[in-house]
């Protein structure tokens, strides 16, 4: 790539950093409001609307008083069957070591491919290749319709009755059983689910990263007779590096929650138990709330520094 080409992605980067010094003063103040509107939104939103949540992972249930009310006592005894259940050798269905095992899964074989693809994606629709339209028709229908109706779109295909049973006996193979009954089918399933809907957000986020880029960076590098594989590796990537890093911190914080519609798609049947449904089996079936309090707390411990890292190592990645 020539050095003219290098010089005005260099320009474009360093655009923010000759501010005059009458305007300094008002960025700062700017940096300074937004990071107060984030602690006090943090502290109304998260700590005060969770600080019940969180007293209750410290609460043990030990009977009914006199009156029928329920007594507690202050102790770990949660935290210890959260730690007894992740070091059991054996596998419950019905556990959260499952629920984890599950929701990870889901997690890390759907990334794989939802945001590579992504990117290819929409770098294929910034450039107007043929059948744009088409693919964004097809992109954008996940989010233009509720996800009960995605969910009843998503099983009338994949069904005994549905499409691909159809195309099956069609071709003289039979038909197929319920892919969302079986477990070697059933998790695939939601798999292909969660990749579908997990393309229109970062799609729109990444074309619109792409679509700023100042054209007269694209025709430089074409003067300079870059390659498509050169443009989009040296050139667009780099140019939308700031959104691909917030892209990946929210997956990073989404982790433990990307196991999608399960009491819709399968009932955390056929091998499908994930977090989301492991807290809705314990709240809301089992009125239980303070062993998934604790577990909860215990996943932010997690999370939390577990995104600061993906922050850090992420800033240190050169842009270009």
């Amino acid at each position: 790539m020539k050095e003219r080409t290098k010089a005005k992605i260099k320009k474009y980067f360093e655009r923010y950093n000759d501010y005059p010094k009458p305007l300094r003063k008002g960025k700062y103040i700017f940096v300074f409001c937004m990071l107060i509107l984030t602690i006090v939104r943090w502290a109304v939103f998260y700590v005060a609307v969770n600080f019940e949540s969180i007293v209750m992972a410290f609460r043990e249930f030990t009977g009914y008083g006199p009156n029928n009310e329920a007594i507690y006592r202050w102790s770990f005894a949660n935290f210890e069957k959260f730690w007894s259940e992740m070091s059991y050798t054996g596998w419950a269905t019905q556990s959260f070591k499952a629920a984890l095992k599950n929701t990870l899964f889901l997690f890390f074989a759907g990334n794989a491919v939802t945001i590579p693809t992504t990117y290819l994606v929409s770098y294929y629709l910034y450039k107007k290749m043929p059948g744009t339209s088409g693919f964004i028709w097809i992109l954008y229908l996940p989010s233009v319709l509720s996800s009960v109706v995605m969910v009843t779109i998503f099983k009338n295909i994949v069904d005994a009755n549905g499409l691909i049973s159809a195309i099956s006996i069609a071709l003289g193979r039979g038909a197929i059983t319920d892919l969302l009954i079986s477990e070697d089918t059933a998790k695939w399933m939601v798999w292909c689910y969660n990749t579908w809907m997990g393309f229109p957000g970062a799609y729109v986020l990444v074309t619109a990263a792409m679509r700023r880029i100042p054209e007269e960076i694209i025709e430089s590098a074409k003067l300079d007779g870059v390659t498509p594989r050169t443009e989009f590796f040296k050139i667009i990537f780099p140019l939308i590096w700031p959104t691909v890093q917030v892209l990946l911190l929210q997956k990073i914080t989404a982790l433990l929650s990307a196991d999608g519609p399960i009491l819709l798609l399968t009932g955390g049947k056929a091998d499908t138990y994930t977090i989301g449904y492991w807290y809705y089996d314990q709240v809301i079936l089992s009125h239980s709330y303070e062993y998934p309090s604790a577990v909860g707390l215990i996943m932010t411990l997690f999370v939390a520094p577990l995104a600061l890292l993906v922050k850090k190592l992420t800033d240190k990645v050169e842009a270009y």
